[in-house]
């Protein structure tokens, strides 16, 4: 699908922002764009490009829930996420779509520019990205960013966070029991490290370390309790989560020292630059 908002410039020569989110090919430039295997097959197409397919990254977003990501509105009247990917913007922090980042979820008013047909909350709210079919996506602040270690939320103790280039973004209303008080209004997103185990019939599964205590992840996703915690975590489909982490794995690279590419696992790296770290 190509894109359909814009100027002639990014219409019809673009990847539809909606559908790829942050292909390298897309009409802007977003966070930690990266090179699909669609964009190498429409150069390889053409006959004018030989292409190497081993550089192709994955394209988590939108991967494993079908035709109805195509065809489904991102988002209810409420603001609600009717996909995953996309964000609710009455809540104030949430993860980026790969978990790499906390990030912030918003749409404003903004009368001039919302058509009918994008317009999901009947409130003439439109979101930063004159590309997204005004579907809201968490935008990377300087709020988080996982590859710091340093716990800057004043809440990181209470949440039993780890921040650090292993660790993923998740979210719910949990935090420590000792602080009491009601859970149900303290939506957050938080950073913890996880681990992708086998069970016992050989698919993957997800355990989420926060603080001492785990969230074991149960296949299918949903929100789980967590031993020494008021509240639920919100675990993500557990083998499509970790088979993404499989594939793509920048992680132990050290997401290439922020002075490289990681592509299909391995850094290519700038001029006077060690791939090794």
């Amino acid at each position: 699908e190509l894109e359909n908002q814009g100027t002639p410039s990014s219409r019809g020569s673009h990847w539809e922002r909606r559908v790829f989110l942050n292909e390298m090919m897309t009409a802007s430039n977003t966070y930690r764009s990266i090179l699909s295997g669609a964009t190498l097959a429409l150069l390889d197409s053409t006959g004018w490009y030989k292409v190497d397919y081993s550089v192709a990254q994955i394209l988590p977003f939108g991967m494993g829930q079908g035709c109805k990501f195509l065809t489904t509105p991102c988002i209810d009247e409420k603001g609600k996420p009717l996909l995953d990917g996309f964000c609710n913007y009455n809540q104030r922090h949430s993860c980026t779509f790969e978990r790499h980042a906390v990030g912030e979820c918003f749409m404003i008013p903004d009368h001039r520019v919302v058509p009918p047909h994008f317009d999901y909350t009947k409130k003439k709210l439109a979101t930063y990205d004159p590309f997204s079919d005004n579907c809201p996506y968490t935008i990377m602040t300087n709020y988080k960013n996982l590859r710091s270690e340093v716990r800057i939320s004043s809440n990181s103790y209470a949440y039993g966070e780890s921040s650090g280039p292993g660790s993923r973004c998740f979210e719910g209303n949990y935090h420590e029991r000792y602080l009491g008080g009601n859970t149900l209004d303290n939506e957050h997103a938080a950073c913890h490290d996880f681990e992708c185990v086998k069970d016992e019939t050989g698919r993957q599964q997800l355990i989420i370390h926060v603080g001492n205590s785990k969230a074991f992840c149960p296949p299918e996703g949903g929100r789980v309790s967590i031993a020494g915690y008021v509240g639920k975590i919100q675990c993500p489909v557990g083998p499509l989560f970790c088979a993404v982490e499989q594939i793509n794995e920048c992680s132990s690279l050290n997401y290439c020292s922020a002075a490289g590419k990681c592509w299909a696992g391995r850094c290519l790296c700038p001029r006077n630059t060690d791939p090794r770290d």
